[in-house]
């Protein structure tokens, strides 16, 4: 539903109806809280159980105090609270960037923006059956690293010279970001349950609450100030050719304005990572072994969806060549494989 409103908005603002142009915002304005009211209204009518109040009543700074001093809790805490400050540092301003130094019409970034929601639901289906199998923090390992490569991607759109490429280019990194994003928000969610002691998982749970929206809503002001700063600002590394003849330069990389926070956040993924690797969660798996398990689930999703992805999973059989593998590493191939 979601997908749908903003394609239709975005939609609506670019090609306004009865050339009122002046009031398309306003008509996706009250169209948004319309629907909000239909909303309200229904959940008021939706039943809720009474929850029955505990026999002992806690202080709720001793709720919030007690995962404070779980060392690994904490630890858990650090990598939510420097995932929201990175992502949120880029994520109100993907839409400005697009729309300003790109200039992209409004439906062409809803566009993006739900090929984006569109990938975190497919992904989802495959994360989770990881998830089960797996770990949440080898997942989080895969995930992470790749929604920051997307990031830092954004600052290379522009330096193609086909508008074809660009766009195309910009569709796949909002592909890459929504896939992984699914991953990100499943992991951290099944972390914060599994580490969270049984019959204290409220209180746990709010202090994960609490540091995200903490860090979410510094990171914004930060961008903001961030951006503001590098507005008229533009680092160039430049190769340039000298010779009798002639003088060539050519521009490596560029960044100006908001590639200044795209480049930021990507380097602050590095620090997540690394409070990452401070999480107990369990066995450790190697991110190898998600990467292989991830190409088995997509595997098996198209031999589902297409006759011709079942020909080429009974061709190119992953298990044959594991144990191909396996076998030449023992130093004799396998003749049956």
């Amino acid at each position: 539903m979601a997908c749908a409103s903003t394609l239709v908005a975005g939609f609506l603002v670019d090609h306004p109806p009865f050339q009122v142009s002046n009031y398309a915002f306003a008509m996706a304005f009250a169209g948004a809280g319309i629907a909000g009211m239909i909303s309200t209204l229904f959940l008021a009518r939706t039943p809720e159980p009474v929850m029955h109040s505990g026999a002992r009543k806690i202080p709720l700074r001793k709720m919030l105090d007690e995962p404070l001093r779980d060392p690994n809790f904490r630890s858990l805490l650090f990598v939510l609270g420097s995932w929201n400050l990175a992502s949120n540092l880029v994520a109100p301003f993907i839409t400005v960037y697009l729309l300003q130094q790109l200039g992209y019409s409004l439906s062409t970034v809803t566009a993006l923006w739900v090929t984006s929601q569109l990938a975190n639901a497919a992904a989802l289906f495959l994360w989770g059956e990881l998830s089960d199998r797996l770990s949440n923090k080898a997942i989080l390992a895969v995930a992470l690293p790749a929604y920051f490569v997307g990031t830092l991607g954004l600052v290379f759109a522009d330096l193609g010279h086909s508008a074809r490429f660009e766009l195309f280019l910009l569709y796949l990194l909002h592909v890459v970001m929504g896939f992984a994003s699914g991953g990100i928000g499943l992991a951290t969610g099944n972390l914060g349950l599994k580490l969270a002691p049984q019959h204290r998982g409220t209180s746990y749970l709010a202090v994960i609450g609490l540091v995200a929206a903490v860090a979410g809503g510094i990171a914004p002001i930060a961008g903001g100030a961030i951006a503001q700063y590098f507005t008229y600002s533009e680092l160039t590394v430049v190769m340039r050719w000298l010779s009798p003849a002639r003088t060539n330069e050519v521009a490596l990389l560029s960044f100006a304005h908001w590639e200044f926070l795209f480049a930021l956040s990507a380097v602050m993924g590095m620090y997540v990572m690394h409070a990452l690797s401070r999480v107990r969660e369990g066995d450790e798996i190697s991110e190898r072994v998600v990467v292989q398990e991830l190409a088995l689930e997509a595997l098996r999703t198209v031999n589902h969806l297409s006759s011709l992805g079942g020909v080429l999973g009974g061709v190119f059989s992953f298990a044959r060549i594991s144990k191909w593998r396996r076998d030449s590493r023992r130093g004799g191939p396998s003749r049956q494989a």
